[in-house]
């Protein structure tokens, strides 16, 4: 893949594409499941179109009990 057109996207953004916690997506890093995940210095990252193409995103859907 062209490394220009790789758009990351942070732990929250891609928490409220998903409908989920970004918690949810820390537990299943902290547990080695969930989606792939880049560490840049000290922030992680989520490919846009990888978690796209690995998922079925659903915008405004939401997991109950998740605090917006």
């Amino acid at each position: 893949m062209d490394a220009s057109r790789i758009r990351l996207i942070t732990t929250k953004e891609l928490a409220r594409l998903m409908g989920k916690c970004p918690g949810a997506l820390a537990n299943d890093r902290a547990l080695n499941r969930g989606l792939p995940y880049y560490k840049v210095g000290y922030t992680i990252r989520y490919d846009l179109d990888e978690c796209l193409r690995l998922t079925r995103i659903v915008p405004g859907h939401r997991e109950e009990g998740c605090a917006a």
